[in-house]
C-alpha cells in the first residue's frame, strides 16, 4: 500500500526522459518571446496630417523633425513659404517625456489633426491623445486649450 509520503516523493520525483521535454519547450517558449517581444512594443506609423494653408504659408506636422538641435517624434508644426517650398520656421507644439525602460516608439504622440481658427491667427491642433494645442502663427507660441 502506498502511503501519501511515497506518492508525494513519487510526484516529485523526475520521469524518465520529461526533463529533456519540459526543457526543449521551455527554451523554445523563451527563443519565441525573446524574438517577438519587440514585435510586440512597435508601434504602426502614423496617419499623415493633411497641410493646412493660411494666406501665403503652409503649415505641414511633420512625424518626424528636428527642433532647437533635437529630435522630436511628433508635436512640431513646420511653416512653409507656399510659394517657393522654403522653410520659414518651426515650432514645438508640445513635448514628450521618455521613459528609458520602455520602447521610445510606442511613447510617441503624433499630431492627428490641425485646422485654422476662423481669424486665421491660430491653428487649432489635436494630438493622439485627442488633448487640443492653440499654436499662435505671430509668436509661434503654443498652448494647451483646456476649454474644448
Amino acid at each position: 500500500m502506498k502511503t501519501l509520503e511515497s506518492t508525494r516523493r513519487q510526484d516529485l520525483a523526475p520521469r524518465q526522459g520529461s526533463a529533456r521535454v519540459i526543457g526543449r519547450r521551455q527554451l523554445l517558449a523563451t527563443a519565441f518571446l525573446a524574438l517577438a517581444w519587440p514585435a510586440w512594443a512597435k508601434r504602426s506609423a502614423p496617419a499623415p496630417v493633411a497641410p493646412v494653408v493660411v494666406g501665403k504659408v503652409r503649415y505641414e506636422a511633420p512625424a518626424f523633425a528636428k527642433v532647437d538641435g533635437k529630435f522630436q517624434n511628433g508635436g512640431v508644426v513646420v511653416a512653409v513659404d507656399a510659394a517657393t517650398g522654403q522653410e520659414l520656421w518651426r515650432a514645438k507644439v508640445y513635448g514628450v517625456v521618455l521613459d528609458p525602460h520602455m520602447e521610445q516608439d510606442v511613447q510617441d504622440i503624433f499630431i492627428a489633426r490641425m485646422w485654422p481658427t476662423p481669424d486665421n491667427q491660430c491653428l487649432i491642433i489635436v494630438d493622439e491623445h485627442r488633448r487640443v494645442w492653440r499654436l499662435d502663427l505671430a509668436t509661434h507660441v503654443a498652448v494647451r486649450d483646456t476649454t474644448s
